[in-house]
């Protein structure tokens, strides 16, 4: 399987969707647009594409999503929502068979908090009063291993459906 992540800030990291593809030696690109690579011209090629974080602005309000960012995938009238939560409604969006957005971030690792704090810890410190944003220390104190495992799974059968068509 071809698999190809966009990676749209210098500290965010594939984490535990990387690790999936190495262990079962598929093949990896990347597209670090930070960094100025080009993405791809077209999904020829790809099998998966994942794309993470990025440069978004819909209307949702913090009083909406309470979280961090204060946004969270968009819906359109053929999607559904299979998971929710009490900090964000839209926890995993389907838009359709092989189309996922996910709010949660089940590919964190412990290097990827790490770069993440590093590049946040100021704005971490300065919203302290949102209920579903952890501080650092809490952040570091995760055990990301049943979460990552979720996220492995799904990816198997998402591979096998894909597989099988």
């Amino acid at each position: 399987m071809r698999t190809h992540f966009v990676v749209h800030e210098s500290f965010e990291a594939p984490g535990a969707y990387e690790d999936w593809a190495r262990a079962l030696r598929y093949e990896i690109g990347y597209s670090r647009v930070s960094d100025g690579d080009a993405l791809p011209g077209s999904a020829d090629g790809i099998d998966l594409l994942i794309v993470l974080g990025g440069p978004q602005r819909p209307s949702t309000t913090t009083k909406e999503c309470g979280h961090w960012h204060n946004d969270m995938p968009g819906l359109t009238d053929d999607t559904t929502v299979p998971a929710t939560s009490e900090g964000c409604p839209r926890q995993i969006v389907a838009y359709s068979r092989y189309v996922y957005g996910f709010q949660r971030h089940l590919e964190f690792t412990p290097d990827c908090i790490e770069a993440l704090i590093a590049h946040d810890e100021k704005e971490l410190a300065a919203i302290t009063d949102r209920p579903y944003v952890q501080q650092p220390d809490q952040l570091r104190a995760n055990d990301y291993t049943e979460m990552n495992a979720k996220l492995m799974t799904f990816l198997d059968r998402l591979a096998a459906d894909h597989a099988g068509c």
